[in-house]
């Protein structure tokens, strides 16, 4: 229930306008464009219409909320807030950076079975998102980062402060109106300092099942 609780309350989002201009092409401005709904089959190769926030040279802003479990019921539990932006360098495909600010309230050493109690940090991490299929104001796409994390105490229990950080998921987006879409997502959430400045006996690792839910600001 805490932790329910917990992910409902970040989830109040916060955005920053971010203006843009596409190479060759006028702007997008969210005045009154052909509703996207009315747009049909679209697979990722093809180009998507000028209302579409994944056009190629559009950028897009993000925010959203998540929630990360452990594997084993002992390991941590990450929450965080996350805002990014991204750019498509083509129809469909983009690359975006992401910026989060984490919080656990459960971190248990396997050896010991010690809790360790709370801890907080942040992260960046590069995304690549590419949307495979986008039907009317729906889509869905595939994703991967790689990214690095830094915390307050050290995730796993026996690990370090420091983690590099890989995702790679899948979620949806839908349309609300002309500018924003909501995006829903899971994906696996790994940590590893990768034996960086450390014995490897200090690097245990963590993997997790992060969910998520947000909105996304086209420009």
């Amino acid at each position: 229930m805490r932790a329910c609780a917990w992910v409902l309350a970040v989830t109040v989002i916060i955005s920053s306008t971010v203006s843009a201009q596409e190479s060759g092409r006028s702007s997008v401005v969210c005045e009154d464009p052909p509703p996207l709904s009315e747009a049909g089959l679209r697979f990722a190769w093809e180009e998507e219409p000028e209302n579409s926030p994944f056009r190629e040279g559009s950028w897009v802003g993000m925010t959203y909320a998540a929630m990360v479990l452990g594997t084993f019921k002992d390991d941590a539990q990450i929450f965080g807030g996350y805002a990014g932006l991204g750019y498509h360098y083509r129809s469909n495909a983009s690359i975006s950076v992401i910026l989060g600010a984490n919080f656990g309230d459960k971190n248990i050493n396997r050896d010991t079975g010690v809790n360790q109690g709370d801890f907080f940090g942040g992260s960046i991490q590069l995304l690549a998102r590419n949307h495979l299929i986008n039907y009317g104001s729906w889509s869905a796409f595939v994703e991967a980062g790689l990214g690095f994390s830094v915390l307050s105490d050290p995730v796993p229990a026996d690990g370090t402060t420091y983690n590099f950080m890989l995702t790679a998921g899948a979620g949806i987006t839908k349309q609300l109106d002309e500018c924003t879409h909501l995006i829903l997502g899971c994906r696996w959430h790994h940590l590893s300092n990768g034996s960086f400045f450390n014995p490897a006996n200090l690097n245990p690792g963590y993997d997790g099942k992060m969910i998520y839910a947000g909105l996304l600001f086209s420009y």
